[in-house]
């Protein structure tokens, strides 16, 4: 027997002078299924924000097939519709959770049917790396050289200006030779060793947890990890975005384009072109958040020659927050490398903590405050660059060529933007 609930039903009120009529089964079945709908929304909730990580545009129907057994207590789930738009992940992962769920009021042997409606989203301001799917995806112990998790891009936060990914290049492995013809790239290394081989005639480029490197438009290069036990996890950042997009669809002709992989002998650079490093302790400190903070910028314009990024490393006092932020044509990005809080965004308040990536569009107020234990460390980004230059903080970062130094070429005039007081 298959009992379809097809959700609530809204009674208007009214006067009652007899006794109520029993309720009818059709009418159990839905006072059962809502309570356990409304019972277990948190795991529908959790399987959609993972979902939400990946794609904004998560969003149709879905049903499910659920067989009660003893105590109402769910024997079987199965996925009997699903809209196009609603990932194969998330069919799954509710299908998962009902395995767990108890119906109440449900005769033994029957079955009901869930339905479960997604909408999709305009923004969200927090992604959790943990909910990230990494590509290419490993295929039992097989893990593949390279694998990529998309923090912030025009899928899952509608970014525009940069896109920032998760890069872990496994032991002895390496992500081969290539180029970005349009964008520049930022690599941050979170743990781990990596090096960077650029054309012939560049000296490698070693890079330990802390370090940072710039490589301008067009530079190509190999992402090598120089250990042989641990992986090299790092933040790749691109700006303006379109390489990240091969990882979403290795065929897609515009990701190809932008992400060139080359074969052969490499080209050289471009004239003029220069890597620039930042080693972890280098580049002086200045205060944020009332003192209770201090940032170390590591890249700007006049470090870079390239307006479009800027990149510091910030940590902030447990209690801190920063004034009321407002960057008229810049995104702001952060990753949380330990601690956590809760940044308010228009009318929301929403928690992050470590291994939490922020975003922020241009033109949206926010307000960060850090809460806990633990101090928080962050490494943030802006994009384009101007921001980071808010009246009293350091002229210039103190990024480098690393080797062949030559100056860099002018960079386009950036002006601190309004309403970024710190």
């Amino acid at each position: 027997m298959t009992l379809f609930a097809a959700g609530a039903l809204v009674f208007p009120g009214a006067a009652v002078f007899a006794a109520p009529e029993p309720p009818t089964e059709a009418q159990q079945v839905m006072a059962a299924v809502e309570k356990a709908l409304q019972r277990h929304a948190g795991d529908v909730h959790a399987c959609f924000g993972r979902a939400l990580a990946d794609r904004l545009d998560v969003a149709g129907k879905l049903e499910l097939d659920v067989t009660v057994g003893a105590g109402g207590n769910v024997k079987s789930s199965e996925v009997t519709a699903k809209s196009d738009a609603v990932p194969e992940g998330l069919a799954a992962c509710v299908r998962e959770a009902s395995s767990t769920w108890q119906l109440e009021g449900i005769e033994p042997g029957a079955s009901v049917v869930l339905p479960f409606t997604f909408a999709g989203q305009a923004h969200q301001f927090v992604v959790n790396a943990a909910d990230v799917p990494a590509r290419p995806e490993a295929r039992g112990k097989v893990v593949p050289p390279f694998q990529v998790k998309i923090l912030a891009d025009r899928t899952n936060v509608r970014a525009r200006h940069m896109a920032v990914t998760h890069l872990t290049i496994a032991p002895a492995n390496r992500v081969a030779m290539h180029r970005h013809a349009e964008s520049a790239k930022i690599l941050f290394v979170l743990s781990g060793a990596a090096r960077v081989l650029g054309p012939k005639g560049q000296d490698p480029v070693k890079l330990s947890e802390g370090d940072a490197v710039f490589l301008p438009r067009g530079y190509p290069h190999v992402i090598e990890n120089m250990g042989r036990q641990i992986p090299a996890v790092m933040l790749q950042v691109f700006s303006p975005a379109g390489p990240e997009l091969v990882y979403r669809d290795p065929k897609d002709p515009l990701g190809r384009a932008a992400f060139e992989v080359l074969r052969g002998a490499a080209p050289g650079a471009p004239p003029g072109a220069e890597l620039a490093v930042v080693r972890k302790d280098e580049g002086a400190s200045s205060p944020l958040a009332g003192g209770k903070g201090q940032r170390r910028l590591v890249f700007d314009p006049s470090a870079t020659g390239d307006a479009s990024l800027a990149l510091e490393v910030a940590e902030f006092a447990p209690g801190s927050s920063l004034p009321r932020q407002l960057h008229p044509s810049s995104e702001a990005f952060m990753w949380v490398v330990s601690g956590g809080g809760v940044v308010k965004a228009g009318a929301e308040d929403v928690s992050f903590g470590a291994g939490h990536a922020v975003f922020v569009p241009a033109g949206q107020p926010y307000t960060p405050r850090f809460e806990g234990e633990a101090p928080t460390v962050a490494v943030r980004l802006f994009a384009p660059a101007g921001p980071e230059h808010a009246p009293g903080q350091p002229a210039s970062a103190p990024g480098a060529p690393a080797s062949n130094p030559k100056t860099p070429s002018a960079a386009p005039a950036v002006s601190p933007q309004p309403g970024n007081n710190r």
